[in-house]
């Protein structure tokens, strides 16, 4: 693995992801639960991958269409046989694009969210069920029920039922901004989320 940072317009002005959780990981099954654990990332294009190991992993998942680099890397991660991070490679990542697919948010896009999402947890427990990746995963699903709500409020109750058969006490989605968490407080959590969907959308 490599190092990644992003920029808007001028690679010059990157900022360097220098702290990712991940970069500590030294197996895929440490990585993923790295991964959950924390919402760190690695850029697709700062993974060093020697072909022999690409050849061995299953062909890119292509009906996926959001996060489908995700499914493939969790995959490349746990068929490796060890990880490194060579802070020295370093790869600029252009973000903050209106029209990149990771922005989108249609009904096909946030779909491929969730499914790219239970594909990369299932890989995980399918390689090592303790109790620590079942606590990862159950942050996964609880930080994805975050994301989805409330344009698919469906597949976030689903994320939210799955960190509940994973052992989870506390079901209530993560990684959403302090004000949301206090407005969840007052208004309860759906409520809180429709707000700081309409104010992004008008702000």
């Amino acid at each position: 693995m490599g190092t990644w940072g992003r920029f808007t317009t001028d690679p010059t002005q990157t900022v360097w992801a220098e702290h990712e959780a991940v970069y500590h990981a030294r197996s895929g099954v440490e990585f993923l639960q790295l991964k959950l654990e924390t919402h760190s990332m690695i850029q697709p294009g700062a993974w060093l991958v020697p072909r022999t190991l690409c050849e061995r992993v299953a062909p890119w998942e292509e009906s996926l269409s959001l996060n489908d680099d995700g499914e493939y890397f969790a995959r490349v991660a746990l068929q490796a046989e060890h990880l490194l991070h060579v802070p020295e490679a370093r790869v600029h990542y252009r973000s903050a694009i209106s029209s990149s697919l990771s922005r989108r948010r249609s009904p096909r896009a946030l779909d491929s969210l969730y499914r790219s999402e239970q594909l990369t947890i299932s890989h995980l427990l399918a390689a090592n069920d303790s109790p620590r990746s079942c606590t990862a995963a159950a942050l996964g699903w609880r930080r994805l029920a975050g994301e989805l709500y409330p344009e698919a409020a469906d597949l976030a109750r689903r994320a939210r039922q799955a960190a509940r058969e994973l052992g989870a006490e506390n079901d209530t989605p993560i990684g959403v901004p302090n004000w949301v968490s206090y407005a969840a407080r007052l208004v309860g959590w759906p409520n809180a989320r429709r707000l700081q969907f309409l104010r992004n959308r008008f702000s």
